[in-house]
């Protein structure tokens, strides 16, 4: 994409692990990862409001389970879904693991991060959750490793980890991006034998992002009506059409008598 298209470039960072670059055109700046994959994004004028379609789907979390009260969020980007869920959760604690100390620089600096009720900490996603002993009502996954899976998707012990750090009531949501259907169906396979068969699949509509949702317990809502109904509530007090989510949500999952076959 050419930097006329991205707009203005306004910081380049070489890291050990990624290229950095974050681009301004009018009030939107967007933070991309290795000239390409755009990770973040933020309205200056409305810096609240989730700009990227799969963060958006991420957030359909909420359709679950009570509003969390603690949050870990493995990988960091320009803060996003931090902006978000300290704003819209005013009781929420957030923990954020980033394994490159320029990303929570540049997250700081461009992106508006905030530091009330959040937690960053500097470490490698899969060494921090093996040593980790708090428990976190949602744990959401958004780590970008190119084209193919951060390689920690592939391991049993990743979601036996995630399982266990979750509340009774938790949910897990992973960004999955690979168009290597024999690995996407590995990876599935996984989620849904270490959480005994209790999982979801939302593919963002016009991206190659599926967002895969694990639950420790049944959902109370699976069913159209009943989702719907919640996420008429959800909108209105989360500023996001979760609406759309629901109809994602049935598009993509298998069905039985209208209901979504968990």
């Amino acid at each position: 994409m050419s930097s006329q298209a991205c707009g203005q470039l306004i910081h380049l960072r070489r890291t050990q692990y990624q290229t950095l670059c974050v681009y301004q055109h009018g009030s939107i700046r967007q933070l991309r990862v290795d000239e390409a994959a755009i990770q973040s994004a933020i309205d200056l004028n409305a810096p609240v409001h989730l700009q990227l379609p799969y963060t958006r789907a991420m957030m359909a979390m909420l359709l679950f389970q009570p509003p969390p009260t603690r949050v870990l969020i493995l990988g960091l980007g320009g803060g996003d879904m931090v902006r978000y869920l300290q704003h819209h959760l005013t009781s929420v604690k957030l923990r954020s693991v980033e394994i490159d100390p320029e990303v929570i620089a540049v997250a700081r600096d461009y992106f508006s991060l905030p530091e009330n009720r959040c937690e960053y900490i500097e470490d490698e996603a899969f060494h921090f959750i093996q040593r980790d002993h708090h428990s976190y009502d949602s744990v959401l996954v958004d780590i970008y490793a190119g084209n193919n899976p951060p390689a920690m998707y592939r391991r049993w012990e990743f979601y036996l980890h995630c399982q266990r750090l979750l509340t009774p009531q938790g949910v897990l949501a992973l960004n999955l991006i690979t168009e290597d259907a024999r690995l996407f169906r590995d990876i599935i396979y996984k989620v849904r034998e270490i959480f005994g068969r209790l999982s979801l699949c939302l593919k963002v509509p016009g991206h190659k992002n599926v967002i895969v949702f694990a639950f420790k317990k049944k959902p109370a809502r699976t069913n159209r009506a009943g989702l719907l109904s919640y996420a008429l509530e959800l909108s209105d007090q989360y500023d996001l059409d979760f609406s759309a989510q629901v109809e994602a949500l049935f598009t993509t999952n298998p069905l039985n008598a209208g209901e979504l076959v968990l």
